[in-house]
Parts: C-alpha cells; sequence; structure tokens
C-alpha cells in the first residue's frame, strides 16, 4: 500500500507544486487511510517533494505576476493550507508597499487602456469606480486604491 499511495502522490505533484494540505487533502478524497497519508506526508517532505515554504515564495510570486495583491494573496494561501503567519512573513520579504503600489498602478492603466476608444478618453467617476473595484477584487486594500485612483494620468496614445 505505501508504494501506490507514494506513487499516487508524486504523480499529483507532478503537475505543478502543492502544499501540503493539498497533498494531504487529495489523498483523503482517495480513501487512503490516515496513517498512510500521515507515512506519506512525513516521506515527500523528507526528500523534499513537498515544501510549504518553497510553495509559499512560489505562489507569492506567481500572484503577484498576475497583479493581485497581499489581502487576495493571503486568502488563497489560506485556502492551499499556508499559515497567516507563513503567508506574512514572505508577503513582507518580497513586497513592500511602494513595489505594491506600482503593481496595483500598472493594472489600473491596464483596465483603463483595454476600455480606451479612439477618442480623447476622460477619467470620469464611472471610470474610477471599475477601477477600484477591479484593484478591490485583485486583493488591494482600500489605502492603495485610493492613492492609485489619485495617481491616475491618462494620456491618449495615437
Amino acid at each position: 500500500m505505501t508504494e501506490k499511495i507514494r506513487d499516487i502522490a508524486l504523480r499529483y505533484l507532478a503537475y505543478r507544486d502543492r502544499s501540503e494540505y493539498e497533498v494531504s487533502k487529495y489523498l483523503k478524497e482517495k480513501d487512503f487511510a490516515y496513517d498512510d497519508i500521515e507515512n506519506t506526508l512525513i516521506y515527500l517532505n523528507e526528500f523534499g517533494y513537498i515544501d510549504d515554504k518553497r510553495y509559499c515564495e512560489n505562489y507569492i510570486n506567481y500572484a503577484i505576476l498576475k497583479g493581485r495583491g497581499r489581502n487576495r494573496i493571503k486568502r488563497e494561501l489560506k485556502e492551499k493550507g499556508i499559515s497567516y503567519d507563513m503567508a506574512q512573513i514572505y508577503l513582507d520579504e518580497l513586497i513592500d508597499r511602494n513595489f505594491e503600489f506600482k503593481n496595483a498602478l500598472k493594472q489600473a492603466e491596464k483596465l483603463i487602456k483595454n476600455n480606451m476608444n479612439d477618442e480623447i478618453y476622460e477619467l470620469d467617476e464611472k471610470m474610477k469606480a471599475k477601477v477600484g473595484r477591479r484593484l478591490f477584487n485583485l486583493g488591494y486594500n482600500m489605502s492603495l486604491i485610493y492613492e492609485v485612483i489619485n495617481n491616475l494620468k491618462i494620456t491618449n496614445e495615437k
């Protein structure tokens, strides 16, 4: 049984990196015994097949590239079984306020550019609200959203 559960776990990990919680949940769904799952998780940890610290760092870098903010990243990591404290430590190491501001501003400008017509575009209240909702959904906090909206400059490049 030990080899079978290890093979299943390793195949599951072959597609992408996963947290210990994700692997555990997957094996539970496959109806393996608790002891077999625990032994498999120990094996996977010992040989570096799962490493929640590495997973956390990699996921944060991936989420940053996708334009996500701190709040959303923390929520997604929690869903993947990463503790709030671990997520906070790596977020603090990898993202400072200036970097997050620039990332949010880039997302706002991208949204506005995608909504521009050929004529000159004016940043009206409706567009500001749309930008605010988008940034909020991406996980940015409200003070940062207001700061981004107040710093938007629309240029019409033809």
